[in-house]
């Protein structure tokens, strides 16, 4: 009888201090289920799942206040009451007022993106190859060149100097900009945090790009030093580096040799466009506007098609185009781009607000992710809406990877001046949470 009543005691504490409830968030128009929209409490941020659910615990509260927000749809602030029974929440995509809800437009946003420091890279560096495989971040190679030159940054600091105290200078000794590419293994585990590097496990190159498919990581193109390192030759490589034993295998049929090109993977196929092929002594570059397709099931390389333009650029796949931002011919770029890799068909999406020459790009199942020189962009294909965010971080030549709604920003350099420049070891993490609370500096529809 004491069990018993021990039993409904614990019953009744159970239901009574653990109210577990469970709301939904729908479409407004579609009535279709939103997955992965932000919802804040005052001491955590939850995540709905694939059905467009999330849990929480009132805790014995009567109510408890709550707001929900998404990339795509306005923000709403919430109050639920313990009474209410199968609670679901409609979000519209327009900025409309929803009925029985108290939207909050008055609320305060903040003007720069905010970002958390997280363990360095063991070693600083640029213009490298980077993946996202499962729960690990892979990063090969890269320069690590610290630039310095010295005599422009004399010569303006000199500007009122005379001839004499100018030529003294000119004749001094100087440091040397001493180019040194890396073939280190640098690995971060998202798990635990940690970073793992293994030196010289690949070829020294930079300016190259990596594929990730299923466990085999591609390494493509770039360029390396000669013994001397007198001398820069496009590489022609291609090393094949099997995750689960890091074990190498080498390819040496690359069409695409270039440096600073982009790279994606569609279905079973790599496809490598654009970059640099060739510099002369008198500083002209030569820009390539192939499209290679590489077959990973047959092994057989094709020439699929020419870009409008040759030039260095960066491009990510968003469902069934190709996407280029910005790039590089003769100056840093605006376009935006698209190839339809179903049609075949190009067209002209629009025009950055800015120039960018090679941004970090990422993407999650809404948003295509771009960050260079302090500015965080993000373009949504679905409605073609631009916007432009700052961030404190004023990389180039970093790289970025979307993980679990956070943007994991690493690598890349910073300039000192504008005579200087140094490889970073910088790593960042951005709550993609930070856009709902950031106001955009700029903003428009393509």
């Amino acid at each position: 009888m004491k069990s018993l009543a021990l039993f409904i005691f614990l019953l009744f504490s159970l239901t009574t201090f653990s109210q577990k409830t469970t709301v939904k968030i729908l479409d407004f128009n579609t009535k279709k289920p939103i997955e992965k929209a932000h919802v804040f409490f005052i001491h955590e941020t939850i995540y709905t799942n694939l059905n467009g659910e999330f849990t929480f615990d009132l805790k014995g509260k009567e109510s408890i206040d709550f707001s929900v927000s998404h990339l795509k749809y306005k923000t709403i602030s919430v109050t639920y009451k313990e009474t209410d029974k199968h609670f679901v929440i409609y979000l519209k995509e327009k900025l409309e007022t929803l009925d029985g809800f108290n939207i909050n437009a008055n609320k305060k946003l903040q003007n720069v993106i905010n970002f958390k420091k997280l363990e360095d890279l063991p070693r600083g560096v640029y213009s490298f190859a980077s993946v996202l495989n499962k729960n690990k971040i892979y990063v090969f190679g890269g320069d690590i060149t610290f630039f310095h030159d010295q005599n422009r940054e004399a010569l303006s600091e000199l500007s009122s100097s005379n001839e004499t105290e100018i030529m003294k200078f000119l004749t001094k000794p100087k440091f040397s900009n001493f180019t040194k590419y890396i073939g280190d293994l640098q690995t971060y585990n998202l798990t635990d945090g940690k970073w793992n590097i293994v030196k010289d496990k690949v070829i020294k190159r930079a300016y190259n790009n990596a594929i990730s498919y299923k466990d085999t990581v591609y390494l493509i193109g770039g360029k390396k030093l000669s013994k001397k390192k007198t001398r820069e030759f496009l590489a022609n490589d291609i090393e094949l580096v099997a995750l689960k034993d890091l074990s190498i295998t080498k390819d040496q049929t690359n069409p695409h040799q270039a440096v600073d090109f982009g790279a994606v993977l569609f279905d079973d196929k790599i496809l490598v466009f654009g970059g640099s092929t060739k510099q002369l002594k008198n500083g002209k570059v030569y820009f390539s506007d192939d499209i290679h397709l590489y077959d990973i099931k047959t092994g057989y390389w094709y020439l699929l098609t020419k870009m409008p333009k040759g030039k260095e650029v960066t491009g990510i796949v968003f469902k069934d185009k190709l996407y280029f931002f910005g790039g590089y011919n003769k100056k840093n770029l605006t376009d935006i781009e698209s190839f339809n890799l179903k049609t075949g068909k190009w067209k002209k999406e629009g025009n950055l607000f800015k120039a960018m020459k090679n941004p970090a790009i990422t993407k999650d199942k809404d948003f295509i992710y771009l960050n260079e020189n302090g500015k965080l962009i993000t373009f949504e294909p679905k409605t073609r809406e631009l916007k432009e965010f700052n961030i404190d971080l004023n990389l180039n030549d970093a790289k970025m990877h979307f993980f679990n709604e956070k943007l994991y920003l690493l690598g890349g350099y910073h300039y000192i001046n504008e005579y200087r420049k140094y490889p970073s070891n910088g790593f960042f993490i951005i709550e993609v949470s930070e856009f709902f609370k950031t106001k955009p500096i700029k903003t428009k529809v393509l």
